[in-house]
């Protein structure tokens, strides 16, 4: 398992990474009506420059080893395979956790350039209602 972390983590968090940047550039379009480039240059926050991007990888990268270490922690008196599923399933709980917490604290535009007839009240049509999300950018 510990090979299979140390190849896997970077690779899951370069990946995380990279997909939650075009979340937020695609929230920023949807919501603003405006084209790619100019959402970018618009919002101007630093949400998806390389160094955040970095940050990210960095950050994601270490979710799945946490995950594993306490899992592995809490079942330390269990059989392998009830200590490997749970390590598993605790990993991509904290991925999700720290992908929900990193979009919910930089999807919004600083500037207030989300339409209400796109997004109402600054929220992305698609995100649920009922989780939690840092509101910022909307007229």
């Amino acid at each position: 398992m510990g090979c299979a972390l140390l190849i896997l983590s970077p690779l899951i968090g370069a990946a995380l990474a990279l997909l939650q940047n075009a979340n937020i550039e695609d929230a920023w379009v949807r919501c603003s009506g405006l084209a790619p480039e100019v959402a970018n240059d618009i919002a101007d926050t630093g949400q998806v420059w390389l160094g955040s991007l970095v940050l990210r990888a960095i950050g994601y990268s270490l979710c799945p080893p946490v995950g594993i270490i306490v899992g592995l922690w809490i079942c330390r008196r269990r059989t392998r395979v009830v200590r490997v599923t749970v390590a598993c399933a605790l990993a991509l709980v904290i991925c999700a956790l720290a992908f929900w917490g990193d979009y919910a604290l930089n999807n919004g535009m600083t500037h207030g350039f989300y339409l209400p007839s796109l997004c109402p009240g600054g929220r992305p049509p698609w995100w649920p209602a009922w989780l939690p999300l840092r509101i910022t950018g909307h007229r």
